[in-house]
């Protein structure tokens, strides 16, 4: 199914699926509407992808719009639709930092790898802190920036990354910048994903 807040790009060729969560668009640097969808048809081009946007602008809480309405009708969502993957990797800035670990958490996916993602939230209608799902299967990458100032930009402060330092599976790297359009254009972003997915 796909509408404007899913888009399913089936390729049939590769066990491997691809899943990226849309952040909120609030200037971080990111790349689309559907981030990482250039990025990821230039470079794998032969692995199915799976692209999520948050119109609710509510770290999904809200579920997927027109599809689900909840965390759990979101993982069921997605479960029916992937179930059939060897490898599933998700993906994600900001927002969309936070639903990949999330959701990579709750489906037990095998590498999450996010960009100033946020990883503990205080909100009016829900307080949740990420440390509580991660599992001890995925791989978490995290990648924040330090250059960002906690009393300016709290959401995005390096604080969010170090949250989720400790077990084995989580690996933070801590970067002078992170801004994912300068990443993509200098080829970092590439060198990056390549150290998840190599290209053959």
């Amino acid at each position: 199914m796909n509408n404007q807040s899913e888009l399913f790009l089936k390729k049939g060729i590769s066990n491997t699926l691809i899943i990226s969560f849309g952040g909120s668009q609030s200037g971080l640097g990111t790349l689309a509407m559907f981030e990482f969808k250039n990025f990821l048809e230039k470079n794998y081009p032969s692995l199915d992808k799976l692209f999520y946007i948050d119109d609710h602008q509510d770290w999904y809480q809200q579920g997927i719009k027109g599809i689900t309405k909840s965390i759990d009708e979101t993982v069921k969502h997605i479960q029916h639709l992937t179930h059939k993957y060897d490898k599933i990797i998700c993906i994600g800035s900001s927002s969309g930092g936070y639903a990949a670990i999330l959701f990579g958490s709750l489906l037990n996916v095998d590498t999450v790898l996010t960009f100033n993602a946020q990883t503990y939230l205080d909100r009016p209608h829900f307080s949740t802190n990420l440390r509580l799902v991660v599992n001890e299967s995925t791989k978490y990458i995290l990648y924040g920036d330090l250059s960002i100032k906690k009393s300016v930009d709290h959401l995005h402060h390096i604080s969010h990354c170090e949250n989720l330092e400790g077990p084995p599976n989580v690996t933070v790297y801590k970067k002078d910048t992170c801004n994912l359009k300068e990443l993509r254009d200098s080829g970092e972003l590439l060198e990056i994903f390549k150290t998840i997915l190599p290209i053959h």
